[in-house]
Order: C-alpha cells, then sequence, then structure tokens
C-alpha cells in the first residue's frame, strides 16, 4: 500500500505544508465514529496530503477536515442516501450493497460534476475495491486501493470517466492543497 502512495506522490506531489491532516492516533477514533475501519492507504494518503483535490476536480474526503462539505464523517450519510436512493430507483444502476449492508458500499471521495468514489467494503480494508458511481447513473468497478486508483487515475493509465474536459492552457497543478483551492478561486 505504501508503494502505491510513494507512486501517487510521483505523479501528484503532495504540498510542502498540508491542511487538516491527521496523526496515527487519530485513526482509532475515527474507526469508533464511523463503525469502521478504513484502509490504511486512504489515511496515510489523508496524512500526506491533508484537504485539497487531485487535478482541481477530484475531492478525498477527510475526516479531519472542517469544510463541511470534504469532511468525510458529516458527507458519508448524505453520499450513503444517494448511493441507496439511486439503487432504490434503479438497482442496475448501483448493482452493489450499500452500508450499512455487510459489505455496502461506503464513499471517500467526490467530483466537481457530481461523480462519488466509494470503497466496497467487503473483506479486510486494504483489499477493499474502488467503485465509481457516476453522476450519469452508472457504476464502475475499479479492483484496487484507492492510492493505486489515484495513481493510475492521473498518470493516465486507468480510464474511469472522471474529470472535466481538458480546459485551454497549461494542465492544472496535479494536487492543490485547500488553501491553494481557495486562494486560487
Amino acid at each position: 500500500m505504501i508503494s502505491s502512495l510513494r507512486s501517487l506522490q510521483q505523479v501528484a506531489p503532495p504540498p510542502a505544508v498540508p491542511v487538516e491532516t491527521g496523526l496515527p492516533e487519530d485513526w482509532p477514533l475515527v474507526a469508533e465514529e464511523l463503525d469502521l475501519v478504513l484502509p490504511p492507504d486512504y489515511c496515510e494518503m489523508v496524512n500526506v496530503y491533508g484537504s485539497g483535490c487531485f487535478q482541481r476536480h477530484l475531492w478525498p474526503l477527510n475526516p479531519f477536515s472542517e469544510d463541511e462539505t470534504l469532511n468525510l464523517t458529516r458527507q458519508a450519510p448524505l453520499l450513503l442516501w444517494a448511493a441507496a436512493e439511486r439503487k432504490r430507483q434503479d438497482p442496475a444502476a448501483v448493482p452493489f450493497p450499500v452500508r450499512p449492508e455487510p459489505g455496502g458500499l461506503f464513499p471517500w471521495a467526490r467530483t466537481d460534476a457530481g461523480d462519488a468514489l466509494y470503497w466496497l467494503t467487503k473483506g479486510p480494508s486494504e483489499s477493499w475495491p474502488v467503485v465509481v458511481v457516476y453522476a450519469t447513473g452508472a457504476a464502475e468497478r475499479f479492483d484496487r486501493p484507492a492510492t493505486t486508483f489515484l495513481f493510475q487515475w492521473m498518470a493516465g493509465m486507468a480510464a474511469p470517466r472522471l474529470g472535466p474536459a481538458a480546459a485551454p492552457g497549461p494542465p492544472p497543478k496535479p494536487f492543490l492543497s485547500l488553501t491553494e483551492c481557495r486562494r486560487a478561486k
């Protein structure tokens, strides 16, 4: 898992001064609050990157964020409700269980386009696959941990339908801290 985080850092260097990071001793409290032990690669990613976004579009949720729209513990119930509602309306659109069902989806990121990224929480957390539930109504499974998913997406090795159309001009910085995002607006 750590090697996938190192690979991600090669294509998207973390900020020199990340904001809203966690400490190793904070994660058991998060697990208790969520009633779920989160994947170690995700926890380490939050510790290294803090709050911010990849490609100015994909926002990992962070249990330590003071921004309610980025806070994992505040957004999880909303995103779980949305996935369950979409599944209720069209079971083929979300062909996975949704927590609190055993092995169900649990959110870890979102995009500006309204896509949500979940883990399928079956088995040990370090092997949870990523499921993207697109705003368009479809879901796609990627059998890799979150940091590997991000690395492969950032490196152009995986082709989830994430991200806005390329804007003219130079490509955006691969990762912006929340502080940098606020300055850019």
